[in-house]
């Protein structure tokens, strides 16, 4: 009864298995190996951390600095610094925006419509 049920299993996790030459990479990064952002030491593949990420685009102080905006409060006209957000400051997660195999999305528009003209 256990091959039975072993079978079906082992032939669907077969199936759902996704060659690393599948994934869709930006231009980018499309020369990094996977283990560059996931954690290659763990038997099974995670995603990044923000730490992997500010590894290369970090510290977090350079990213703030440099998408800083003069900019007062409330001023509809120019939109705020995403990296040091009125609401999250500097903790927001870089996956709230942006992601490596999916579109990427600016977060603060789930409530805003600010016009991030370099959003990447």
């Amino acid at each position: 009864m256990k091959v039975i049920i072993l079978l079906p299993a082992l032939l669907l996790s077969a199936s759902l298995q996704v060659s690393a030459n599948d994934i869709q990479m930006s231009d980018k990064h499309a020369m990094l190996e996977c283990d560059s952002c996931h954690n290659s030491e763990l038997a099974h593949v995670v995603a990044p951390s923000d730490q992997s990420c500010l590894e290369c685009h970090g510290p977090m102080a350079d990213l703030v600095a440099a998408t800083h905006t003069e900019r007062q409060p409330h001023d509809t006209k120019v939109a705020p610094n995403p990296h040091d957000s009125a609401h999250y400051g500097t903790t927001m997660s870089c996956f709230a925006c942006h992601a490596e195999h999916k579109p990427a999305k600016v977060f603060c528009d789930t409530c805003h419509a600010f016009d991030y003209q370099n959003f990447k």
